[in-house]
């Protein structure tokens, strides 16, 4: 399977608005339109912040140049979720790639977030 084609899954699944996969270096793998103006530093800061939350509950989380309010890291720690107004999403890191899910209305948090972590669940037990 492409990097591509997880990427449509997501997008197929209706839960979802707009998603990427990137490398933990902030690289693009695959992405929807809506994300792929997001820049390697902003990707990078936001992966860090699965692991040391405190830049981004500062300073929020910026994807392609839009800031979204830090909501907390999943009980797994292995994912944040944050929001701006009605829309939001998820960022869940792998062993070499960080997923990210990102909901609009009418689409909700919660589907878009289990979507998003299923995702990168799978692409983690595949050693990514």
């Amino acid at each position: 399977m492409s990097w591509q084609q997880y990427i449509d899954t997501l997008m197929d699944s209706g839960k979802v608005s707009n998603a990427a996969i990137f490398g933990l270096d902030g690289s693009i793998w695959a992405a929807s339109d809506g994300l792929k103006g997001a820049t390697a530093a902003e990707v990078k800061k936001a992966i860090g912040g699965v692991s040391d939350p405190s830049a981004l509950q500062s300073g929020g989380v910026f994807l392609n140049s839009t800031k979204y309010l830090f909501l907390r890291v999943a009980e797994d720690s292995n994912a944040f979720y944050f929001k701006k107004g009605t829309s939001g999403g998820c960022l869940a890191k792998g062993k070499k790639c960080a997923v990210v899910g990102l909901y609009a209305e009418p689409q909700i948090a919660g589907p878009c977030n289990q979507e998003t972590q299923k995702i990168c669940d799978y692409l983690r037990n595949c050693e990514y």
